[in-house]
């Protein structure tokens, strides 16, 4: 049975006392599940920053899709220099893929430190 506190919009619903006038028959009729939605990181048009293994490069990418596999989520986006594409896992998001320039500059920086 659907529960208000696995709803994507408890939240809402909460913050305007609404959570009892949605329910009909024990269910909301706006209940969506959040165990089935993905939360995806950055949006297509926007900037990564890559860090390389072999190198000191930060190299700029942009986001130009995204999907989902057994392996996980997986983003995949072009090189503004080269326009070379390449994928990268959410999950590498703050480990070699960066939002923001000067985070991966920080990492670069925490790198060479070692």
């Amino acid at each position: 049975m659907a529960n208000c506190v696995d709803c994507v919009h408890a939240e809402v619903c909460e913050e305007y006392g609404e959570v009892f006038s949605l329910i009909k028959g024990g269910k909301c009729s706006l209940f969506k599940d959040h165990s089935r939605f993905v939360e995806l990181p950055c949006k297509v048009g926007e900037r990564l920053y890559v860090l390389f293994p072999k190198g000191r490069a930060i190299v700029e990418y942009v986001v130009i899709a995204f999907w989902i596999e057994e392996t996980g989520t997986i983003i995949r986006a072009v090189d503004t220099r080269f326009f070379t594409t390449t994928i990268f896992f959410i999950k590498d998001i703050g480990t070699k893929a960066f939002l923001t320039k000067k985070e991966a500059e920080q990492a670069l920086k925490e790198r060479e430190g070692q």
